[in-house]
């Protein structure tokens, strides 16, 4: 039976699955207010999955109910929390709403590296992370499902 954990009810609500190995972290609607609650959320759901551990991990953040930020600061302070956040597991993946949200992170991959994968469709998504099924905690089906042609 999968483990929910809850990092921060406000923003953030982790699924781990123990069976497939992937945490699932949904972002809620609720924009940070301040640097600080977005330093505080990070670090409590790096300390979620250092918990249960890192090799042989998959982490899927589901951005899609979340408006996305693309502000100096907020980057910035993106920019420290990524490699935390990513340190160790075999792959990430991002899902978010749109096409111009994908492009934001593919931008991200750029500049940070490693198994790293984004889309706004959710089967794409877990086909690109080799995941025949949709892990605890983590929907198909919610959210729109657009996806830009190369």
């Amino acid at each position: 039976m999968p483990r929910t954990e809850v990092v921060d009810e406000r923003f953030f609500q982790v699924t781990v699955d123990e069976d497939a190995r992937v945490y699932v972290a949904q972002r809620t609607e609720i924009v940070f207010a301040t640097l600080e609650e977005l330093d505080q959320t990070m670090v409590l759901l790096e300390k979620t999955i250092d918990r249960f551990g890192r090799a042989g991990w998959k982490l899927i953040i589901d951005l899609r109910r979340v408006k996305g930020r693309n502000d100096e600061p907020f980057e910035a302070a993106m920019r420290r929390h990524r490699p935390r956040l990513h340190r160790g597991l075999d792959q990430v993946g991002l899902l978010v709403r749109s096409v111009v949200g994908e492009l934001q992170i593919l931008r991200h991959i750029r500049e940070d590296g490693g198994p790293m994968a984004v889309s706004s469709n959710a089967q794409l998504l877990l086909d690109e992370l080799g995941l025949t099924s949709a892990p605890a905690g983590f929907s198909v089906d919610s959210g729109p499902s657009v996806r830009a042609e190369p």
